[in-house]
């Protein structure tokens, strides 16, 4: 269940929202949004949470876990999400 109250949006979202625009057709993991938007990783996951708590983003878990590594947790934007970060991207283009 998707959380209705708006998504606040920040600086810092509209940078995460624009780096899994960018990369919409693919997964993106999160120290990849990372490396792309130069953001904290305390500042990224929280975002990413909270916009799949709103139903912008989906995850999933890479199927196993790979030597010398964590497993990844895979997110891309959902349809209506990548809908939403346009319509506000681009709102926040024109103000």
């Amino acid at each position: 269940m998707s959380d209705q109250r708006p998504v606040r949006m920040t600086t810092t979202v509209r940078i995460v929202l624009g780096a899994l625009l960018d990369g919409h057709t693919e997964d993106l993991w999160g120290m990849r949004i990372i490396e792309l938007t130069k953001l904290h990783s305390g500042t990224v996951y929280p975002i990413l949470t909270r916009l799949e708590d709103h139903g912008w983003v989906e995850g999933r878990w890479e199927d196993e876990q790979p030597s010398g590594r964590p497993r990844r947790r895979y997110r891309r934007l959902t349809t209506w999400g990548a809908w939403r970060a346009r319509e506000a991207l681009g709102r926040a283009s024109d103000g």
